[in-house]
């Protein structure tokens, strides 16, 4: 049976920046291996995600500047509510000087995350984890295959339905939306001029984030029923309601390059963050609603706080797998998780309080926040991953 320091079940990006995370902090000191069947799979273009500054500044401490070409920056978020029309200014805009995030497709940054994962010595297991045991100091891992190895910590960054949180017996709080994300790569007449759209409607938000050229990757949260409906539309059916949606801010919708696709969303958070020789990150641990786009950036939060733990035991010599370490990693994350996904659940209803006069008064909110420079720097700040409470550790 193989033996390894450290075993990351699940490939996405948040595992995967996890395996280079700790090779490259030991110095190459520490045994890494990644377990996924899928890890060679071809990514969706459809799929995007939105870096923060603290989490592409621990990407480029890793890697490097390799993902950089790919990189559409958001300079501008304006935001508003169903009753906004352009030439009317939005309810609430966000601008600075630097970024306020960067937008990447997962095409052209997982591609780049396993190759550096190789170099740095990680090496990749085509299997699928079944269940683990822990016996005396190691956690063994048992796979699909039958086969087994071993690790003396193991990291689930299997995603939200986590085989590991599962056989390990670790709850979780969780709750339906019954909504549906139908996402889609769009390009359209204007030049979005680094400006991330986000509308809110009833149903939820509906969203365009900048992309190169004049593209924009298109998140529209709607109920199950209406989504369902808008998959069977034809090409020009869905142009138009795209176009009607977005209020013809970045004028006419040319073409759906990629899609439409759709995810049904839900709260999710693991009551625990950790069981014996086990750590959860990622989706595994909690799922937020998509409205913020922090479900990567508090990934990449969870990775860097674990690898910090594990570093500071394993370069005395002590068992970093124990629950010392586990506890100190769901000490020192829980309040950022909990909160900030609770944050979104939060917001979520809010947003979608039909209510008569409830437009009004959520414009109203909106407008007092943007009348606020100090509150948004602060939640600017808080949105990059910042924050000294949870600022990412070094």
């Amino acid at each position: 049976m193989q033996k390894y320091d450290v075993v990351v079940v699940g490939g996405g990006p948040v595992g995967i920046i996890a395996a280079i995370a700790f090779r490259s902090r030991s110095g190459g000191a520490l045994s890494v291996a990644v377990v996924d069947p899928y890890t060679r799979r071809k990514p969706s273009r459809v799929r995007t995600s939105a870096l923060a500054q603290g989490s592409l500044a621990f990407i480029r401490e890793l890697i490097g500047p390799k993902i950089d070409k790919f990189l559409v920056e958001v300079s501008r978020m304006e935001i508003s509510t169903r009753g906004w029309a352009p030439p009317a200014p939005p309810a609430l805009c966000f601008e600075s000087v630097t970024p306020l995030a960067h937008i990447v497709s997962h095409a052209d940054f997982e591609p780049v995350f396993v190759e550096t994962a190789e170099e740095a010595g990680v090496v990749f297991i085509s299997d699928e984890a079944k269940n683990y045991r822990v016996d005396g100091s190691s956690a063994v891992l048992q796979l699909r295959s039958g086969l087994e190895v071993a690790a003396t910590l193991l990291v689930a960054a299997d995603g939200e339905n986590s085989t590991l949180r599962s056989d390990a017996g670790i709850e979780v709080n969780e709750r339906e939306y019954h909504r549906t994300a139908v996402v889609a790569t769009l390009s359209h007449e204007a030049p979005h001029d680094s400006i991330a759209l986000q509308i809110f409607y009833e149903a939820g938000p509906f969203a365009l984030l900048p992309l190169e050229g004049n593209r924009s990757s298109m998140v529209w949260t709607e109920t199950t029923r209406v989504a369902d409906k808008l998959l069977c539309l034809d090409d020009e059916e869905l142009r138009f309601m795209i176009q009607t949606k977005s209020k013809d801010r970045f004028g006419s919708i040319v073409a759906i390059e990629d899609g439409p696709y759709a995810f049904p969303l839900r709260y999710r958070h693991a009551r625990r963050f950790f069981a014996p020789r086990l750590a959860l990150v990622g989706d595994a641990l909690r799922r937020v609603h998509p409205l913020a786009g922090q479900g990567l950036n508090l990934g990449m939060r969870d990775v860097a706080e674990l690898c910090r733990l594990v570093f500071e035991r394993a370069t005395t010599g002590l068992d970093f797998g124990t629950q010392i370490t586990l506890q100190h990693y769901e000490d020192r994350r829980r309040t950022d998780s909990v909160l900030t996904a609770s944050a979104f659940d939060v917001m979520h209803d809010l947003f979608g309080i039909s209510a008569p006069g409830s437009e009004r008064a959520t414009s109203f909110a909106l407008r007092c926040v943007d009348r606020s420079e100090s509150l948004k720097r602060l939640l600017i700040k808080e949105a990059a991953g910042l924050n000294r409470d949870h600022a990412f550790p070094r």
